[in-house]
């Protein structure tokens, strides 16, 4: 295993630990939140892949 996988390796059990030890609403808030930044950037990306269909 290369030090870059291992490293991923690490950060996903930190990440489960932690997800882990989150309540419900602590869980459902969070996955509200990434929601808008995936919508977000999604209206960013699709912005962008206008402008470059315009040019």
């Amino acid at each position: 295993m290369d030090t870059l996988a291992l490293e991923q390796t690490q950060i996903d059990i930190m990440i489960q630990e932690v997800w882990i030890n989150l309540s419900e609403t602590e869980r459902e808030e969070f996955l509200k939140e990434m929601g808008q930044v995936d919508q977000a950037y999604q209206l960013e990306i699709e912005t962008a892949l206008q402008h470059t269909l315009s040019l």
